[in-house]
């Protein structure tokens, strides 16, 4: 089954020769022939024979298209295929490209009903955990599989992926002697806590620290020797009396071994004659069962473990298959200018994305907290590299007598990165590159003037940092700002960076020496949460918005409050100055955009406004204003709207529905904005007419602002988790 996701490397090869746009961008980056992770996924790929058929056969079809009929019969692997010459203005050559993507949009939708049930059936078992899933799933009805349907829809036959594996032999955790041998043995040791008497002969008899055996402290008045029962309860005694309770260790070689260091000891033999000898009795037997119950609950619980990580395995490789498909579909779409047929396949890409991440990552989350939960965090999820330790991890645990038993999800960190690397290819960033900088929500951010790579950000942990975001210098904080006491909700760089100016919801406003990170000037006044300010071009003036209705207009050098403009009737979101300082425009949550000129805002106490827009029905989130006089604004009511400020004249809108944009970036050279909205999305778009050039779709859990960089190499984007990620472009 694994061959099918050699399309990888057609497609590939495909974008080299026809102009399907959307692939040739993709492939541009990523470089199936060069994938260690595509290789291994391949080469562990675990779908039966059974369910493989269709796929193989679509994957075959298509390689003999793109490289000429029958060219798939006995072609040696090693030999490289060149595509023939196509010509799509032909209704032969368009009839079989037709042909070819209905035949991979059929095995997208068989894909999407397996992927359905894969995700019920580990939504059902994950609560059972423990109970014994294993065996449930394999004694549980005749040797079919237990999940195993027919369903007839026209001449196509789908049959669904089994959760049950037929007797019992892709099951192992062990080699299977290894796990006859262990089974053999719990068995007997079930027989024996059964029985009323022991045999003494199968206890170690204790001995003291130089190694002799201890005497027999037990034995009655008339000399005789206890039985076996009474020696095991001598023992057991002796260790819960020095040692007060005994500690249950996860690992039942831990436990043995807990209890032979234990019984070495002689003060634990010298607490015997201050027990009875049923009291003794009763509490061994107690403690015997203790024992025994929690190594069978800890193996219960590794097997369904592994039984739920193979379903996840399983899962992923569904997964995987659905996605190329879908990456054929979407590059035979744009080769055909079929947009229905595209935005379809778009879909079902971000309904995949979103099944991974709600169901696969967190089912992995699950089943790491429960086996290793102080080494599991939040990063794990995001790097690939760090799932590959903790699931290597997790292995380790089934080590017995040095050996480690090959299980089939083993190589499952390599299917989710090749599963990125498929997502990456339709703007859906499952696992991008990110950098922790604050221990909460990232709430704005902006470069460096000397360094691109040089972020001033400021958190919900009211801290502000710079933080140089490259690799090669380890994700390096450069400097920390500590001084507000509540959440930093703007950040401005003044001229040649030399100040920060920074916002709160502590009402206040702080100046900082960028160099020595010591707070020159604190800005008070407002009655309430400052929510935003700026820093005129000239780096003179300082605007600051509140949740008081007002706008507080400063002088940069003196520190000193202008004048106050109370023209909003509530709150007032964001305040940003025209690229020349000449305006400043102040937007709330009155749905009114004011525009002010900067010389009246300077000379007069009680300033009138230049200009009102209010072309909004919903409040106004955030803004931008660029040259020559045009104002970019993004609302609740799902709109993106251009105006042209001096006249007030709405130039071009764009409607984001179901979504909303709360924040939005302009690039250096003014050509791009870009919006980050509330479930994920980000767009680019064209300044000049709202025409959108990208969609992308980012894992996190929640988009606080996205910037552009001055070389549009990437987006960053600050999320409520604490950290920033890039985005490739």
């Amino acid at each position: 089954m694994g061959e099918f996701l050699n399309i990888l490397l057609d497609l590939s090869c495909m974008a080299e020769h026809l102009p399907a746009g959307i692939l040739v961008h993709g492939f541009s980056r990523y470089k199936p022939s060069e994938s260690k992770s595509l290789k291994e996924s391949i080469n562990h790929f675990h779908m039966r024979e059974l369910e493989a058929s269709d796929y193989r056969s679509a994957y075959h079809q298509f390689s003999d298209w793109l490289y000429g009929w029958s060219v798939s019969d006995g072609t040696d692997e090693n030999v490289k295929r060149i595509p023939r010459d196509i010509e799509l203005k032909h209704d032969r050559e368009r009839a079989d490209a037709e042909r070819l993507m209905k035949t991979f949009e059929t095995l997208t939708s068989i894909s999407l009903r397996h992927l359905k049930v894969c995700f019920s059936v580990i939504e059902v078992e994950m609560p059972k955990l423990g109970t014994g899933l294993d065996t449930l799933s394999t004694n549980n009805g005749d040797d079919s599989s237990q999940h195993d349907l027919t369903l007839n829809q026209g001449h196509i036959l789908e049959k669904v992926w089994a959760t049950k594996l037929e007797n019992n032999a892709d099951l192992p955790i062990l080699d299977p002697e290894i796990l006859d041998s262990i089974e053999k043995e719990e068995k007997e040791n079930l027989e024996k806590e059964k029985q009323s008497d022991f045999n003494e002969s199968d206890f170690p008899q204790p001995r003291s620290r130089q190694g002799s055996i201890v005497p027999d402290l037990q034995a009655g008045a008339d000399g005789v020797t206890p039985s076996r029962q009474g020696s095991i309860v001598t023992q057991l005694s002796g260790l819960a009396s020095h040692h007060g309770s005994f500690q249950f260790l996860k690992s039942p070689e831990a436990k043995l071994s807990q209890i032979n260091e234990l019984v070495d000891e002689p003060e634990a033999i010298s607490k015997e004659d201050s027990l009875g000898m049923d009291g003794m009795a009763k509490e061994a037997s107690h403690l015997i069962e203790a024992v025994s119950n929690t190594d069978l609950a800890f193996r219960a619980l590794q097997r369904d473990v592994d039984h739920v990580f193979k379903e996840v395995d399983q899962c992923t490789e569904y997964i995987l298959v659905a996605m190329c498909s879908v990456s054929a579909i979407l590059g035979f779409a744009e080769l055909l200018d079929d947009q229905e047929m595209f935005r379809k396949a778009t879909q079902w890409a971000h309904e995949i994305s979103q099944g991974f991440v709600s169901n696969t990552l967190k089912t992995v989350w699950d089943l790491f907290n429960r086996e290793i939960p102080h080494e599991t965090t939040l990063a794990t999820l995001r790097n690939p590299t760090e799932l590959k330790g903790l699931l290597l991890k997790l292995i380790k645990l089934r080590e017995v007598d040095g050996m480690v038993p090959k299980l089939k999800y083993r190589k499952l960190y390599h299917k989710f990165a090749t599963l990125h690397d498929i997502f990456t290819l339709m703007d859906i960033h499952i696992f991008p590159n990110f950098v922790f900088v604050h221990k909460e929500g990232v709430k704005c951010a902006k470069f460096s003037a000397f360094d691109s790579c040089l972020w001033l950000t400021g958190g919900y942990d009211c801290h502000i940092r710079i933080t140089d975001i490259r690799e090669s210098n380890k994700h390096m904080t450069l400097a920390q700002y500590i001084g507000h006491k509540s959440i930093i909700t703007d950040v401005q760089f003044t001229k040649n960076d030399s100040h920060i100016v920074s916002s709160s919801y502590d009402r206040t406003l702080k100046i900082w020496n960028a160099q020595t990170a010591v707070c020159e000037r604190t800005l008070s006044g407002h009655l309430d949460a400052v929510t935003s300010c700026d820093v005129s071009v000239d780096g003179r003036f300082i605007a600051s918005s509140s949740l008081d209705n007002c706008v507080r207009f400063w002088d940069f050098s003196t520190g000193e409050c202008i004048t106050v403009i109370k023209k909003h009737t509530r709150w007032v979101k964001i305040v940003r100055f025209s690229h020349d300082g000449r305006y400043l425009a102040t937007a709330g949550m009155d749905r009114k955009v004011y525009i002010w000129d900067t010389k009246i805002l300077i000379n007069s106490r009680s300033p009138s406004h230049s200009r009102c827009i209010d072309n909004f029905n919903d409040y106004v989130l955030d803004m931008v204003l660029f040259k020559p006089t045009l104002l970019l604004t993004t609302s609740r009511d799902s709109m993106l709207k251009l105006f042209d400020f001096s006249t007030g004249h709405e130039m071009f809108t764009f409607n984001l529905a179901p979504s909303w944009a709360c924040t939005l970036s302009l690039s250096a050279n003014g050509e791009y904005v870009v919006t980050g909205s509330f479930d994920n999305n980000i767009n680019i778009f064209k300044t000049k007419d709202l025409t959108k050039v990208r969609e992308i779709r980012a894992f996190n859990l929640g988009i606080l602002c996205v910037r552009f960089p001055v070389d549009l190499s990437y987006i960053l984007v600050g999320t409520t988790e604490g950290f920033i990620q890039e985005i490739p472009l």
